[in-house]
């Protein structure tokens, strides 16, 4: 980037995003390397070079970097100078960007993530995998609070769209997502900083430096700190605003290259998130403002994120063996007003007055990668992880004033006064191997067939109970299943490739932690989650490499997926599965170049539909609570004392049971019939000077936020971003 670029953002209040104002200095760079949302080869398809092609972007989609656009796979790759363009500086910012992705908030800090449909609907139950799994360097994150860490020290980052089932494992039901981030360089030294300012008091400090030491070491290290204030107002707690931010990361990587066939690269990576309560705002909140929101807790979100990991690479002349060793240790603090209003309009008031959760983790995994040149290019690999997942919840709840005092006991007690509505405390231990290979042979010049394979073992046990209680073992769960791929892929020519793919993705299953005898839909264990997926697509290079148009049609049959279900027993609630979804839609990308380098035309386009298929009950938290509060506020169901029935009484559980609702025939969520995003930008030249406007244009549809499909609570609007920049 230039001396200053100027970036005008226009966001929806639903997100709670802002309209920033930022100015930014940081280094010069060319037009064309600034948008590598696609890519092609910069020689044209005589063989002569053309410095008006398309610049080539290599990814590691298949383990192995490669062409993009000789990728048979939807991936979609942009480069950290292309996202702080956008002003994008975290995955949330990629809705529109990224075709069928959509990335939503929960009431806590835990990010769903979805590509075409298919992720996770399991928001605050932390014992779920993320549907589409999330790499940074190779390391898997194993958990849904880890994700939102910030883009920090990014070089490119790499969507895939469909299960990933054979190379990503389990979680990948919907895809994955590669973020890589930028590296120690051998023999060079140098440093960046920058320093960004917009309305809201905005501000984010980065700052790197590589520094050599010798011929065979060099090290990197990287800061970031970014902070906003709040987006929106509590107008019952004067002077407590909503979204304050307040994020540092900081990483330290060395890179040791003794001999030109091995290299082992360390890093240690720390990430601390200090957030008030977000901008959620209740459908019953009378103020019209969306800007104001009437509660009665100061939520708050703090998370201390570490992650050290070791990559080994040792070349041989017929192969590659790489390892990622890592170990990731989480802690993460948060306060939340559940109900989203205040006692005087509820009536009650309904408060997490703790969730402390904790993750340790280790992971270690191996591939074997061939040399490219030969008959069939083939990874072998094996993966594994060791994970405890533990976490304290206390919920109070109550019809009488709120005490505004969350000094809770610890879990040895003594049992507090309080009126506590739900209670928890457990810890889950995880440990998964997969054993798999990929394999792709050439059969002639054109024609290629690829197979893979990956055996997913998973084993769940743990410990759960009240929060004031003796644990206990819960039922331990243990999974065995294989995914795949098959593809077939031919080239129609030098530039254009058709391929036709089955894929199958997998999720496991696992404990509902909360379960106690009794429970109706709430089972004691979850169903895995399996994405089957049929894919034809195309990838084009026309006009010399100046264009790209890359297009992809799918059909999923997707079975089991995980959402969270209210039982008619109270506090019963947890993961229950919906048998059979259908997803089917079309993807469109494309880039073209011209006027001698000048003029920049980025487009994406996407239409998705889908239907859960076949009858099935399923029953949502409000009406729940409704046919409940229905069901004991009716005289004729009084006792013969004239007393209440209460939340356990059998008429009760029955009259609630009657609340579930046939999903047949709704929309799966996440799945906006149409989004897309369209940019342009012009190069101008004033001898030794260039001046570059761009102008950028998203579109999300509306979609139906959760698997209930309720018309008042579920339907989220469409919407539309303009960003406006002068380069």
């Amino acid at each position: 980037m230039s001396i200053a670029a100027i970036a005008l953002l226009a966001a929806p209040a639903s997100h709670a995003q802002t309209t920033d104002v930022g100015l930014v200095a940081a280094a010069p760079e060319s037009v064309a390397a600034a948008d590598t949302t696609d890519s092609s080869s910069d020689t044209s398809a005589s063989g002569r070079k053309d410095p008006y092609a398309l610049k080539e972007v290599t990814v590691t989609a298949e383990k192995r970097s490669v062409n993009l656009q000789n990728v048979p796979l939807a991936v979609t790759a942009i480069s950290g100078d292309t996202l702080d363009k956008s002003n994008v500086t975290d995955l949330t910012g990629l809705n529109g960007y990224v075709p069928g992705l959509a990335v939503e908030k929960s009431s806590g800090s835990e990010l769903m993530i979805s590509i075409r449909g298919v992720g996770s609907e399991t928001p605050q139950n932390l014992y779920t995998q993320p549907g589409v799994s999330m790499f940074v360097d190779g390391v898997y994150i194993p958990t849904s609070l880890g994700v939102y860490q910030g883009f920090f020290d990014l070089d490119q980052i790499e969507v895939l769209r469909g299960p990933q089932g054979t190379l990503y494992g389990q979680s990948s039901t919907g895809g994955a997502i590669n973020i890589i981030s930028k590296q120690p360089v051998l023999g060079k030294f140098s440093g960046d900083t920058e320093f960004s300012y917009g309305n809201y008091d905005l501000n984010r400090e980065r700052a790197d430096v590589n520094v050599p030491i010798g011929s065979t070491l060099a090290i990197r290290g990287a800061f970031q700190h970014y902070q906003h204030d709040g987006f929106g107002e509590n107008a019952d707690i004067p002077g407590y605003a909503l979204d304050v931010a307040n994020d540092t990361n900081g990483k330290v990587a060395a890179l040791w290259q003794p001999t030109e066939n091995f290299s082992a690269t360390i890093t240690g990576h720390l990430y601390h998130e200090s957030h008030n309560g977000a901008e959620q705002k209740n459908v019953n909140d009378p103020n019209p403002d969306p800007r104001v929101v009437e509660q009665d807790t100061p939520g708050y979100i703090e998370m201390d994120y570490q992650t050290y990991s070791a990559e080994l690479k040792y070349e041989l002349p017929f192969m590659t063996i790489k390892s990622i060793t890592a170990y990731q240790d989480m802690d993460n603090n948060q306060r939340i007003d559940d109900d989203r209003l205040d006692y005087n309009i509820l009536g009650y008031y309904d408060d997490q007055a703790e969730w402390a959760s904790h993750l340790r983790a280790t992971t270690q995994e191996i591939n074997l990668i061939s040399k490219p040149g030969g008959p069939v290019d083939w990874v072998v690999g094996a993966y594994y992880i060791a994970q405890k997942l533990s976490q304290n919840i206390v919920e109070l709840r109550d019809s009488a004033p709120d005490p505004g005092s969350f000094n809770l006991p610890p879990p040895e007690g003594p049992y507090p006064s309080l009126p506590i509505g739900y209670e928890e405390n457990s810890a889950i231990n995880r440990s998964s191997y997969a054993p798999f290979f990929q394999a792709t042979y050439h059969l002639t010049d054109r024609f290629r067939l690829t197979g893979g394979a990956r055996y997913n073992h998973d084993k769940y046990t743990g410990v759960t109970s009240l929060y004031y209680a003796p644990s206990a073992a819960v039922p331990s769960f243990t999974s065995h299943i294989f995914t795949g791929k098959g593809e077939l892929e031919y080239d129609l020519s030098k530039s254009n490739m058709v391929y036709a793919s089955w894929t199958r993705g997998y999720k496991p299953g696992g404990i509902n932690n909360s379960y106690a005898p009794g429970a109706v839909l709430v089972q004691p264990s979850f169903k895995n989650e399996v994405a089957t997926s049929y894919e034809l697509g195309s990838k084009n290079r026309f006009l010399n490499n100046k264009l790209n148009l890359n297009l992809a049609g799918f059909y999923y049959l997707y079975t089991n997926q995980q959402y969270l279900s209210a039982d008619p027993v109270p506090y019963q609630d947890g993961i229950a599965n919906i048998p059979k979804t259908h997803i089917w839609g079309g993807e469109l990308e494309a880039s073209y170049l011209t006027m001698k380098n000048h003029l920049r035309l980025n487009a994406n386009l996407t239409a998705l539909g889908g239907k859960f298929v076949g009858d099935y009950d399923a029953l949502d938290a409000q009406s729940a609570s409704a046919a409940r509060t229905a069901y004991e506020n009716n005289p004729a169901n009084a006792y013969p004392d004239g007393s209440k029935p209460g939340d356990f009484d059998p008429g009760t559980i029955a009259a609630v049971a009657a609340a579930s609702k046939n999903t047949k025939g709704n929309t799966p969520p996440k799945l906006p019939k149409l989004s897309g995003a369209f940019n342009a930008a012009y190069t101008f030249n004033f001898g030794a000077h260039t001046l570059i406007p761009r102008a950028e244009y998203v579109y999300r549809g509306s979609f139906q936020y959760r698997v209930f499909n309720e018309s008042a609570l579920d339907k989220v609007g469409s919407y539309s971003i303009w960003n406006l920049y002068l380069e």
